[in-house]
């Protein structure tokens, strides 16, 4: 079809139609209908293109399939019906949701994400481990600093002296980045450079600790038996006294 016969038929307008052939890389083919990705000869097929294909030749409409792309997209279920239906925001925060909602959107979705999950060969644990690097991760690792005293010297260079004949000496101190090819760079959320000069920022210990405390407190062994944690965190100065003056009353 034609770029006007398909903004005629969704009544969108002709620069969201070519906006769809950009984004979901329309080919022309003449054994085929509705949007899809095509393969570049004798390239081998992933398991998301495969279910993007199967999205192709599903029984939602192309809307539908657009929205599923869209949402997978930007994770908005509003903005990715704006963006495919062409309507107000107004309209689209209750169509939007209304859409995901559905049962077949949602078993396309849950596809392409598999599939994707699949072909990053991510696991749950390789995140846990990730959560506990960035919680045990220790400044001294990429930085290092030092101190020393030394001799305070006149213009003349003779050591200065105090009142009583000995010599007054002052505090120095050294900070410095450890070389790249020694640290876990994949620690650092950021470099830069400063006002007085560059510094170094780590990822959120407190968070990561958190996150890994609320991931602990259940557990799945084998996917089908759920093992509950009790973790005993440390009360805070202010959770103790408050307590204690409850128990008083």
């Amino acid at each position: 079809m034609k770029y006007k016969d398909i903004a005629s038929k969704y009544k969108v307008s002709l620069n969201t139609v070519k906006s769809w052939k950009t984004r979901y890389k329309w080919q022309r083919a003449s054994n085929q209908k509705g949007m899809h990705t095509k393969n570049k000869k004798g390239a081998r097929k992933t398991k998301s293109s495969a279910v993007i294909e199967e999205l192709s030749n599903s029984t939602l409409n192309e809307r539908q399939k657009a929205f599923v792309l869209e949402y997978l997209r930007i994770l908005n279920a509003t903005q990715a019906y704006i963006n495919v239906y062409d309507v107000s925001y107004n309209v689209a925060k209750t169509n939007g949701p209304r859409l995901l909602g559905n049962a077949r959107i949602q078993k396309e979705i849950s596809n392409i994400r598999e599939a994707r999950l699949k072909e990053l060969a991510v696991e749950p644990l390789d995140l846990i481990a990730d959560l506990a690097k960035e919680a045990r991760s220790d400044i001294g690792d990429f930085v290092g600093f030092n101190s020393w005293e030394e001799i305070l010297y006149d213009s003349n260079g003779m050591p200065v002296k105090d009142a009583n004949g000995k010599k007054i000496t002052y505090h120095r101190s050294n900070l410095y980045f450890k070389d790249q090819n020694k640290i876990d760079t994949s620690l650092i959320k950021k470099i830069s450079q400063g006002k007085d000069g560059p510094v170094i920022e780590l990822y959120d210990k407190t968070k990561a600790r958190d996150k890994l405390l609320e991931w602990l407190q259940d557990i799945q062994t084998d996917g089908t038996e759920s093992v509950h944690i009790q973790i005993d965190v440390p009360k805070s100065r202010k959770e103790k006294s408050a307590n204690d003056r409850n128990q008083d009353e």
